[in-house]
């Protein structure tokens, strides 16, 4: 089974109201024979025209009323079928298939379009994205598969044509389709390929690229000539050497002038923690000494109560026993119930005892007063000298290391504003050399002129094996007097036996052309190379067809025996299709699909049903 390739399974012809044409192929050799006018060739036109041709068939009586064409293929890998449509006017073709949404195809192949007809029969074929040469200078195409068409369907007018069968007979076309037959015959394109200039137009753009540098290179020597530094180029590079070894002796200087600014400002935030330290704990200390002022007011009031209290109870104890000044009752009347208060000369005692004590910590606070003075007069002490060295150090770095760090850093950016200057200017200079010497050699620059067909030509190794394939189907084909088949670059074409084949008669020129064709498709099954893996002919025995008045006499020795070998050979043909179109009909025991056009009453008249009226 091939892995890519497709093969044809049924063309038809629609109209309104009229009859579907159909016929069917299967894999293999497939033989529609019949007499003329009974539509073969029709068929070829449409598969063609399937494929993209450009030219609808040529319309014959019996095509009247019909305006489609459908024609079912399937690839070689898959059972899957893809029906394509197309109207006999022309336009883009519609393809569908099962499970897959109708879409068209453009008639026109293009390499950014991926929806064309002929990318999607590239696709099938294993060709899409191929490029191929178009000219000598290697200019490249993108591969479409109307390059191909000629090699898979040959049409009864080319198969009898004394031009190689992969050329058109175009000039302008012949080395594009050297190109394709030597992508098929080695598989590898030439996408890799750097094309080459047109001489012309490489003379002119090579003068126009002349006076462009020439203006840059006026342009760079009047600026250098502004600049007062042309046309002295070491000096301009000494002075850049000096300005980077003086930028890297000043990068160092302020390197240090920063790490000493930068030392003194780490020395002053130490000092500024002290000081913030030392001025908190003053006014720690002042609050504690605040405090202590209140206490001892407050232990003295305490202690004056206490001596009058103390005082008191002396002198009431001193007093006599008289009436009671509320009821005047005499002592001895007096309830003593109520007199349980502390006699006041006892009182007087415990108030003596009390002031005592508040006299100790009124000691005691003096001195611990005495202690928080001395701590605030050492941190105060210590706040000011803190205070002037941070005083010091401001100083330091305002009025000696700030300027210095200033001043080395305005040498730095003038030397860096410097510096553009000389770089620009050697720039100039390099741009004046290099101007000068691409002036020089675009003066000098031939335009490269290839040999004819360097790019495209075939050598003998390239077209030995695939002579070797042509010339084994002809030696199945039982050509008589065979010897070798060979190459020749000259024609594009096969040598046979010492003759070329164009040399034949147009009989001879049909059945070698055919041997080509097919010999190309089996060359590229054997080596599994791209290939869509069927061949369509249109008359490739006419030299075998009674009463021929185009007979052609340098075919008068040719055997009979060829058409009796071409068919069985073709017959065991497997993994590749191919159609043969013919007058007269192929053998009796011939195992194929075997189609007969009687263009009678009996059997099938044609490829389109006969109207019976």
């Amino acid at each position: 089974m091939r892995d890519y390739g497709f093969k044809l399974i049924q063309l038809s012809l629609t109209g309104q109201g009229l009859k579907k044409a159909m016929i069917s192929f299967s894999e293999g050799l497939n033989v529609i024979y019949g007499p003329s006018d009974t539509g073969k060739t029709f068929i070829v036109q449409c598969i063609d025209f399937i494929f993209g041709g450009k030219n609808a068939p040529k319309p014959i009586p019996e095509a009247n009323g019909y305006d489609s064409i459908s024609l079912v293929i399937s690839p070689w890998a898959s059972s899957e079928k893809f029906n394509l449509t197309r109207s006999l006017k022309g336009g883009e073709v519609m393809l569908s298939a099962e499970g897959l949404q109708p879409r068209k195809l453009s008639k026109r192949h293009s390499d950014k379009n991926e929806d064309s007809i002929s990318r999607f029969l590239l696709r099938l074929t294993d060709l899409d994205g191929k490029r191929v040469r178009k000219n000598s200078r290697g200019e490249t195409d993108s591969l479409s598969f109307r390059d191909l068409a000629k090699l898979i369907v040959v049409d009864e007018e080319e198969v009898i044509g004394e031009r190689s069968p992969y050329l058109s007979g175009q000039a302008v076309s012949r080395t594009k389709e050297q190109s394709v037959f030597r992508l098929l015959l080695m598989g590898i394109d030439d996408s890799s390929i750097i094309s080459i200039e047109d001489p012309k137009i490489s003379k002119v753009r090579n003068t126009a690229k002349i006076e462009v540098i020439q203006q840059l290179l006026d342009e760079s020597s009047k600026e250098l000539g502004q600049m007062g530094l042309w046309p002295d180029e070491s000096a301009v590079k000494q002075g850049i050497d000096d300005i980077e070894m003086e930028l890297e002796r000043l990068n160092a200087e302020l390197s240090a002038e920063n790490d000493a600014i930068n030392a003194l400002e780490t020395k002053r935030r130490s000092l500024w923690e002290d000081y913030k330290r030392a001025q908190s704990q003053l006014a720690v200390l002042s609050e504690l000494r605040t405090r202590f002022v209140l206490l001892s007011d407050q232990y003295k009031s305490d202690l004056a109560r206490l001596e009058a209290i103390s005082e008191a109870g002396f002198r009431l104890a001193q007093m006599p026993l008289e009436r009671c000044p509320v009821c005047g009752a005499l002592p001895e009347h007096h309830r003593n119930d109520h007199m349980k208060d502390i006699p006041p000369d006892e009182l007087a005692i415990s108030c003596e005892k009390e002031a005592s004590k508040i006299r100790g910590l009124i000691q005691d606070l003096s001195e611990t007063s005495k202690g928080n003075d001395f701590q605030i007069a050492i941190n105060t002490e210590f706040a000011k000298r803190i205070h002037k060295e941070l005083i010091a150090a401001d100083n330091i770095i305002k009025n000696e290391l700030k300027p210095r760090f200033q001043a080395v850093a305005m040498k730095i950016r003038e030397l860096t504003d410097k510096q553009p200057v000389f770089l620009r200017a050697l720039y100039l200079y390099e741009c004046i050399m290099d101007f000068s010497k691409l002036i020089d050699y675009l003066k000098k620059e031939n335009s490269q002129k290839p040999a004819k067909n360097a790019f495209t030509s075939l050598s003998a190794s390239e077209t030995e094996e695939f002579c070797k394939e042509v010339e084994a189907v002809l030696r199945e084909w039982k050509y008589p007097d065979l010897d070798r088949v060979t190459f020749s670059e000259h024609d594009d074409d096969i040598i046979i036996s010492g003759q070329r084949r164009a040399s034949h008669g147009k009989g001879v020129r049909a059945i070698t052309h055919t041997a080509f064709n097919l010999g190309l498709l089996r060359f590229c099954l054997k080596r599994s190379m791209p290939h869509p893996g069927l061949l369509v002919v249109d008359s490739p025995l006419v030299v075998y067809r009674q009463a021929d008045p185009d007979f052609d006499p340098r075919d008068k020795d040719f055997s009979p025996d060829v058409k009796d070998a071409f068919y069985r050979s073709l017959s065991t043909a497997k993994d590749i299709q191919v159609i043969i179109f013919e007058n007269d009909s192929p053998p009796a025991d011939l195992i194929a699909n075997i189609i007969h056009f009687t263009k009678t009453d009996e059997g099938r008249y044609g490829f389109i049903p006969r109207i019976v009226i």
